[in-house]
């Protein structure tokens, strides 16, 4: 709970505890003091709560002895990330998108759609929460999701799908070029012809 949003955040750690306890999950707590850190302005809190947020995921997955940390991240925060990186200027590294594994973390709904992931709570009567702070357009991920998202989806109604099918063929690219590097690396090493350019 980053304490960020007051009794809303409050109110939504106390329903996944609730979840977890009517399933007999395992349920661990983690609050963020903020003013502890000299956090002040939203952009610098949204950082440090992230900051705050993996090293509480990975120190909670250390101490129960968790092989990895699920996330759920699905296939539009995927679309929006590729864009941010975009405007922000990225190589075929930050095109690649957001990785389905990155130890310690295991995105498992990376490819489900937001709509699919709401459909599915709905036919079994579970009850998303709703971080209001989405609502706003103050950080620029909201600003892609509600202004520019809209209009690339007029384009393309299967947007989200084509970033996805792109962030898949450009890690195989990235990886089979870091290996042929790899290789030709260790040629190098091991005195033989190694690069030709």
């Amino acid at each position: 709970d980053h304490g960020l949003r007051g009794g809303e955040s409050s109110r939504e750690a106390q329903a996944a505890a609730e979840i977890c306890r009517s399933w007999g999950i395992p349920f661990i707590l983690g609050r963020w003091e903020r003013e502890k850190e000299g956090e002040r302005s939203a952009m610098v809190s949204e950082a440090a709560a992230r900051k705050a947020r993996l090293r509480f995921l990975e120190e909670t997955q250390k101490s129960l002895g968790a092989a990895v940390i699920a996330t759920g991240h699905h296939r539009e925060d995927q679309a929006e990330t590729v864009l941010i990186r975009l405007i922000n200027g990225t190589g075929l590294t930050g095109l690649a998108g957001i990785r389905p594994v990155r130890r310690p973390y295991i995105r498992p709904l990376l490819k489900t759609g937001r709509q699919e992931i709401l459909d599915y709570c709905r036919e079994w009567e579970l009850t998303p929460q709703w971080d209001s702070s989405n609502d706003r357009d103050d950080y620029l991920r909201n600003r892609l999701r509600h202004q520019v998202m809209p209009l690339l989806l007029q384009e393309n109604p299967r947007f989200s799908e084509g970033i996805s099918r792109m962030t898949d063929l450009l890690r195989q690219e990235e990886e089979f070029l870091d290996r042929l590097a790899r290789q030709a690396l260790a040629e190098l090493e091991a005195g033989g012809p190694g690069l030709s350019l």
